[in-house]
């Protein structure tokens, strides 16, 4: 009987003892689960803070979503480690599971229940509290700043989020994030006063109201190397924030611009393509002439227009957006009436912006002066070239020029303060523009002996200037001339007649010198069919006989 009595009293005090284990307080708590921030990623699981009046209790304050959770004492990914978990009777009761055992008995926040939450756990009396935070409105509107974003710290420009349309708790940003730092201000005010919503640099993934006027300045940071399009999700329901790259660039491996307002027009078989820059592949470079009109970036020359493009997004000022190929919109930029002339734009697709910088315009007008010229250097006199008006970007000279030198004012100012353009003494072939008052004066020079007619065009489209001499075409008809070329302006065809029978040739050249058709003529006539030859505009027509050589123009329609 004393035998029995002693085992009954063993195994008493080893209950009590176990009891006594189960609820000592342990050194440290976690918590884990499809609830919190950090999922089921146990090697992540949140540490709860130690009440520091109360040594058996702890604490957690932060987001739950709906989903599970449950609190281990350690991070070991295993998951045989010790864990606290729910009465399966009173959900306000917690218990302590022994590492490796099955039972799994987790809390679960319901579909419509995620907020911030603060959570105490007790181990003297083995309970836990889960109050619910209750949380303010999200703000009416939510801007973000700061220089990862493509507006810098512009807060006047500051970019707005969306609300959420299926959750008026959440505003979402969906752009293009660099190197820098941001934060999310309510409004635009210039004074920097207003409340802004800030990184918490104590809960991972959380954020706060800063309150206006308060010294507090946590902003997120892109780092280095880490510059995308971002989507990001701020959560008032949970005040946490989700920040995820989406796409390293969208960059792509080739770039073009067309439209009105480049000198191929609407002609995407002839699209211009863009220069990349050798040392960063995110940025494409366009150096060239625009004249008033539209334009847009195709990725390829494909003439069903059906490729993807790079438009001007008419939301953000100075920002581009992605257009997929045959989607409806069809959002170009515009140069303006008079404002044609150099440009030098940059894509950047890393911030998805772009900058467009003129650097100098086409002129209305342009003269020639010079020792070379009939008028000297009397400015004053200087000859007007003639705009071609089948090329804007075209000016012509056709006339006589001496051994001497010359160079193209923009206007007759005696003072000779006014821009020119001059030679490019690096580039043969080309011309610069001179800045009225600069000291450089780079000009063209007729040597000895090569005195005569020229015809001289300057093309603004790329900077360069042509000369032919017009012996090499003979001189402009005359008038006195028994060579007849007719109709003018001729559309389909065209009939030479040489005025006797006559062994002849005929030459058609555009007004830079190209040459655009060459016949021989074995009578005293020929006709031309115009609508084989795909001309039109102004041309310059060579006749040549045995005794005499004639040159005519003629407008082709």
């Amino acid at each position: 009987m004393k035998k029995i009595k002693l085992f009954l009293s063993f195994l008493v005090l080893s209950v009590l003892a176990t009891t006594l284990t189960f609820a000592q307080t342990p050194d440290s708590l976690f918590i884990v689960g499809s609830a919190t921030p950090i999922g089921w990623n146990i090697d992540q699981a949140i540490e709860l803070d130690k009440n520091p009046e109360n040594a058996d209790q702890f604490i957690y304050d932060g987001p739950l979503f709906p989903g599970e959770f449950k609190f281990p004492v350690n991070r070991q990914t295993d998951w045989q480690q010790d864990m606290y978990m729910k009465d399966p009777e009173n959900d306000s009761v917690f218990y302590h599971h022994l590492g490796g055992e099955e039972d799994d008995n987790k809390w679960v926040i319901a579909e419509g229940e995620e907020s911030l939450y603060n959570v105490v756990l007790d181990f003297t009396t083995m309970v836990i509290k889960i109050n619910k935070i209750e949380m303010p409105p999200a703000p009416d509107s939510l801007f973000i700043v700061g220089d990862a974003t493509p507006i810098g710290w512009s807060i006047d420009q500051a970019i707005e989020l969306t609300k959420n349309p299926d959750n008026s708790q959440q505003f979402i940003y969906d752009g293009t994030l660099g190197t820098g730092e941001f934060k999310f201000p309510v409004n635009r005010q210039t004074d920097w006063q207003q409340d802004m919503y800030m990184k918490d640099t104590v809960r991972e993934g959380s954020f706060y109201l800063h309150i206006g006027g308060d010294p507090d300045d946590n902003k997120w940071v892109i780092a280095e190397g880490e510059g995308g399009t971002y989507y990001v999700v701020l959560d008032f329901n949970t005040m946490t924030i989700e920040i995820d790259k989406i796409i390293e660039t969208l960059a792509p491996d080739s770039l073009f611009i067309v439209g009105s307002a480049t000198p191929i027009g609407w002609s995407i078989d002839q699209a211009i393509e863009l220069t990349m820059d050798p040392d960063d592949r995110n940025i494409f470079i366009y150096d060239g002439i625009l004249i008033p009109g539209e334009f847009k970036f195709p990725v390829n020359r494909q003439t069903d227009w059906q490729q993807d493009m790079f438009m001007k997004d008419t939301v953000n000022e100075g920002y581009f957006y992605y257009h997929i190929g045959g989607d409806p919109d069809d959002s170009k930029w515009v140069i303006a009436e008079g404002d044609s002339g150099l440009y030098h734009i940059v894509l950047d697709f890393v911030t998805m912006t772009i900058e467009i910088t003129k650097l100098g315009a086409i002129p209305d007008v342009l003269y020639i002066i010079g020792s070379a010229t009939a008028v000297g250097w009397n400015i004053d006199q200087a000859i007007e070239l003639t705009k071609n008006p089948d090329n804007p970007y075209q000016f012509i000279y056709h006339g006589t020029l001496v051994p001497g030198e010359f160079k193209f004012p923009v206007n007759r100012q005696t003072d000779w303060q006014q821009d020119m353009y001059m030679k490019d003494t690096v580039n043969e072939g080309y011309f610069y523009l001179h800045i009225g008052g600069d000291p450089d004066d780079n000009k063209w020079v007729i040597p000895e002996g090569e005195g005569g007619t020229y015809h001289v065009v300057l093309d603004f489209s790329d900077n360069t200037i042509e000369f032919a001499l017009a012996t090499s075409i003979g001189a402009v008809h005359s008038g006195h001339s028994k060579i007849t070329v007719y109709p003018n302006p001729a559309s389909n065809w065209l009939n030479i007649n040489l005025g006797e029978k006559n062994v002849g040739s005929v030459s058609i050249y555009s007004l830079s010198g190209k040459t655009l058709h060459q016949a021989q003529v074995n009578s005293s006539s020929t006709d031309i069919d115009l609508t084989k030859l795909n001309i039109s505009g102004l041309v310059l027509i060579k006749v040549s006989t045995t005794s005499n050589t004639e040159i005519f123009k003629c407008m082709v329609e």
